[in-house]
């Protein structure tokens, strides 16, 4: 139903940008015009349109249609020429506008229309006649509260809702001039199946039921605290094969009442150019509680400004397509923290991905990843992967690709895969479904970390029991499968070839669909690097209540170790509680009063920026330096935050870009990634109250500790 709704649509489009509508003209004049708040003045002469406002936040309602016909031009003005002002124009005709020919504002303005808004391939919004800000733009189908705009007390506020009827924005074409445009749709579904270009601006769109907008200190419009709206038949956004939309910068985001909705779906182009050196241009895509699905391109690269990010939010990310982000980043996040919805990443078989580096983030319960190569699992539920498997160009490279919060792993098929659990490493959730599964080619899984499932899924597979533990099942899948180095086993079942069970039990691992498995006579060393499995014939057996000496390098040696900063020699001390900062023989008191400054800084960015500041970047050299020459700290954490200048999922984003680019710099010094954690709160924890633009300076921050 939704894709014959999609042709449907296109078609009307393509008739829209081909042929003239006679029909869809501007009112010849004032009569049907209401002044809903404040005044206004409309004329018409020469095809020209042409509305005054007398005030600022001031509102106009249209009882005949406004609609910009081909050859037709309407001009929006204020009466002093202040292009900061704003004005709201309502067509209540109840048929939707038509827009081909050129809409010139001077001033910020929404076109409001909640029988539907369409355009033609002839659209232009021309902002060549500001000079001095503004530049903006909103076409929407909601509603507006005119009340808020003239409030008796507090701040103007522009507030949207939905007529709950479902009508669309559709894109047929739209060129945008001006320095600084800034366009925003904002309605129940959007539609671009036409060429939308804003070379000198930014393009936002917005499906969703209610919503604020809010001009942020730099006068960039943006959307704060969207939110879905039961009853909606919203279809969120669709960008059709025939769309292209090239701006400086992208942002679209889908937030509807139904979390199996496809409410973000990009089968065209969106390409994003930059600014400047020091603002590139990012695309980000966010399907609020919902689905997204890209089969087109999504490319910000730029050879001028500099390559820049990609970020992509959803329950469901469905990456396909071309996806180019040349030396920046991509960022996906998956599922819902607020709810707890689980989340998938699906990297789909005809996906080409060129990027820096990737971070793939779980925030929901049980979080799954989908169509990826080589799982490395080295922390909770955390770790590495790759695009291709084994063999593949990006396996020397599998670092690139990191993912946090994902407790089911499923490998790519048609790629051969070396997947790890290593030591500290821990796939786990409270439903007991963890797990890491192969492809059906010959894969090999080693696991010396903690793991609750693992799947064969075809092929002949190698399972290698390093140290590690698989707490509820190991099944083959099928091939001719193989389990190494196994303690204290039993087989029952269908016999294999060498005529024991199929099917087994032993101290750490139980299984099914084994047809060979190798026994081991002493048990591993749980928790530790296997080297008994691996150097059998030239180390002893370890152990397993000497795990700290062990894993320091007293296997095999007579002599006693030598102990590094920063370890104990038993356990016993710091199980008990009374080891101390000042019994670590590394622990220099002297030199940390020293530099105790550099224990905890604040770094400040500028207004939607993640980009490092030279003032900070001293600052941070100077604790990248004492880090590395730290014998009492292991761990730098990184905290970073944004003022309340854009939406929520905005500035999530913004603040993860931050964390990042910190811990880039100080990675580029010399600290290593695995020794840095991030951490990225938005909004949510501001420092001051977001109500002074000096605040919202502070709160445009990241905080960087040194751990022991």
């Amino acid at each position: 139903m939704k894709i014959n709704k999609m042709i449907q649509i296109s078609s009307a489009l393509l008739s829209i940008a081909s042929a003239p509508v006679v029909l869809a003209l501007l009112p010849t004049d004032e009569a049907s015009m209401t002044e809903v708040v404040g005044t206004a003045d409309y004329s018409f002469t020469n095809d020209t349109g042409t509305l005054v406002f007398d005030a600022d936040n001031s509102m106009v309602a249209f009882g005949d249609n406004v609609s910009i016909g081909q050859g037709q031009t309407l001009v929006v003005k204020s009466v002093t020429g202040d292009a900061s002002w704003t004005g709201v124009i309502d067509d209540r005709s109840g048929v939707r506008s038509v827009h081909e020919g050129i809409f010139a504002p001077e001033m910020r303005v929404f076109f409001l229309n909640s029988a539907g808004v369409l355009t033609g391939s002839g659209f232009t919004v021309n902002f060549n006649a500001l000079s001095g800000g503004g530049d903006s733009v909103l076409f929407s189908t909601h509603n507006i509260n005119p009340e808020l705009l003239r409030p008796a007390t507090g701040d103007v506020q522009y507030q949207f809702s939905s007529p709950l009827n479902g009508n669309a924005i559709d894109i047929g074409g739209l060129q945008v001039n001006g320095d600084g445009a800034n366009v925003l749709l904002l309605a129940d579904s959007i539609n671009i199946d036409g060429a939308v270009n804003v070379p000198d601006g930014r393009f936002e769109a917005l499906s969703a039921g209610e919503a604020d907008v809010v001009f942020s200190v730099n006068d960039m419009m943006m959307v704060r605290a969207p939110l879905a709206t039961a009853g909606i038949a919203a279809e969120g956004i669709r960008v059709a094969s025939t769309g292209v939309v090239e701006a400086n910068q992208i942002y679209l985001a889908a937030s509807v009442d139904d979390p199996l909705s496809l409410a973000l779906n990009n089968s065209g182009v969106l390409r994003a150019t930059g600014v400047t050196v020091n603002q590139q241009g990012q695309v980000t895509l966010v399907s609020q509680g919902a689905r997204l699905l890209n089969t087109g391109t999504i490319d910000s690269r730029d050879t001028i400004n500099g390559d820049g990010n990609v970020s992509l939010a959803a329950n469901l990310v469905a990456l396909g397509g071309e996806v180019q982000a040349g030396a920046a980043k991509l960022q996906i996040e998956v599922g819902d923290a607020q709810s707890g919805t689980g989340g998938e990443f699906r990297l789909l078989s005809n996906a080409n991905v060129t990027a820096a580096s990737a971070e793939l983030a779980g925030v929901g319960d049980i979080n799954t990843l989908s169509g990826l190569a080589n799982y490395q699992v080295n922390g909770s539920n955390s770790g590495t992967a790759g695009w291709q498997g084994v063999g593949g160009n990006d396996w020397s490279n599998n670092d690139a690709l990191t993912f946090s919060g994902f407790s089911r792993l499923l490998a790519r098929e048609g790629l051969q895969h070396v997947l790890r659990i290593d030591v500290g490493g821990t796939l786990e959730n409270a439903s007991n479904t963890a797990l890491l599964r192969g492809s059906r080619q010959d894969d090999q899984f080693d696991i010396a970390g903690s793991v609750q499932q693992v799947e064969g899924a075809g092929g002949d597979d190698l399972f290698v029991m390093q140290g590690g533990v698989v707490t509820g099942l190991l099944d083959g899948g099928g091939g001719i499968d193989r389990l190494e180095n196994v303690f204290n086993a039993t087989r029952s079942g269908p016999l294999a070839p060498d005529g024991e069970g199929i099917n087994g039990q032993s101290d750490f691992v139980d299984w099914v669909n084994i047809q060979s498995i190798s026994i081991r006579q002493v048990p591993p060393p749980v928790g530790l690097p296997d080297l008994t499995a691996l150097q059998a014939q030239q180390l002893s057996f370890v152990n397993v209540s000497n795990v700290t000496a062990a894993s320091l390098g007293a296997i095999g040696g007579a002599a006693e170790p030598s102990l590094p900063c920063g370890s104990s020699g038993g356990a016993a001390a710091s199980i008990a509680g009374d080891f101390s900062a000042s019994d670590d023989p590394c622990f220099d008191e002297q030199r940390l009063k020293q530099f105790q400054h550099l224990i905890s800084s604040l770094i400040h960015f500028d207004n939607d920026s993640a980009v490092v500041k030279p003032e900070f970047a001293t600052r941070l050299s100077e604790v990248s330096s004492f880090f590395l020459g730290s014998r009492e700290f292991r761990r730098i954490q990184i905290a970073a935050h944004t003022d309340d200048n854009a939406s929520e999922p905005y500035n999530l984003a913004l603040s993860q870009r931050r964390a990042r680019s910190t811990a880039m710099y100080m990675e580029s010094l010399g600290v290593r990634s695995d020794a840095i954690e991030t951490f990225h709160f938005g909004e949510a924890l501001p420092a001051k109250p977001n109500n002074s633009a000096a605040n919202r300076a502070y709160n445009r921050r990241a905080r960087v500790e040194l751990k022991r």
